[in-house]
């Protein structure tokens, strides 16, 4: 790939990444249930590295304008002295700040990549920090109280009487949103499980039986489901969520926008 494409294709990639930052500030925040302390300090953490890595795109945005900005002044400057000296002297100044601009170029390149791979990288992380956790939560069984990674409704964080579909209205996690413009997902592939594929997943059979204690796969599929642990809230998978009623039947509503 050419050095223009690669350059237009990290600008297009920062665009989005402030887009979403601007959009999701409002109603996202770092994991916060006290049971998960360790989780949550790497997701706070993580929350940092990014603000550090939006921060060094600014900087080196905000240098490039203001050398920009020196040159043209020099420009004017010079016009309305009117004189030789004065335009040579802008000429010279000019030249510097291309100078200084060309010196530094590489190396903000390879600023603003890295930037981005930072974020990208964390945003990955905290999200699957946040699958791992809403597995494990599904996990616990009818007895125990229902917990919500950041709060409850009433400002704890957690409470026996919080049903899931409150939890789903005050929970600051939220799946990601897709746009017109992602891409659509052709086929999943995995170390070792040559099948899994997007329409099927892995079924029962390839995971050796559906009461495998060991590992718990979701699939596309509403009747394959590896795993005995009364599952009674929403699990991700990946067609969308799917909710095990108690009884361990398969609710009807699999897709997140009909839970």
């Amino acid at each position: 790939m050419h050095k223009p494409k690669i350059v237009n294709l990290i600008t297009k990639i920062l665009l989005t990444l402030a887009a979403v930052k601007t959009i999701e500030s409002a109603s996202k925040g770092p994991i916060t249930h006290a049971a998960w302390s360790p989780l949550y300090t790497l997701s706070k953490d993580k929350q940092k590295l990014y603000n550090r890595a939006n921060k060094l795109q600014d900087d080196i945005s905000n240098f490039f304008q203001t050398a920009a900005k020196a040159s043209i002044k020099a420009a004017i400057v010079a016009v309305k002295l009117n004189s030789a000296d004065a335009m040579k002297a802008a000429m010279c100044l000019q030249a510097k700040i291309k100078a200084d601009v060309t010196a530094k170029m590489a190396a903000a390149e390879q600023c603003r990549t890295i930037a981005t791979a930072v974020t990208m990288r964390s945003a990955y992380l905290h999200g699957r920090i946040a699958e791992f956790i809403e597995m494990m939560t599904a996990m616990r069984g009818k007895t125990n109280e229902h917990a919500c990674l950041s709060k409850q409704g009433d400002g704890t964080d957690r409470a026996a009487g919080e049903t899931i579909t409150k939890q789903q209205a005050t929970c600051k996690l939220h799946p990601e949103e897709l746009t017109k413009h992602s891409e659509e997902l052709t086929e999943l592939t995995a170390t070792g499980y040559p099948k899994l594929t997007l329409p099927t997943g892995l079924t029962t059979s390839e995971q050796g039986g559906d009461t495998n204690p060991n590992c718990i796969f979701l699939t596309t599929t509403a009747n394959e489901l590896n795993g005995n642990g009364g599952f009674i809230e929403a699990i991700p998978l990946a067609a969308g969520y799917l909710l095990r009623k108690e009884d361990m039947s398969a609710n009807s509503n699999q897709a997140i926008n009909q839970l």
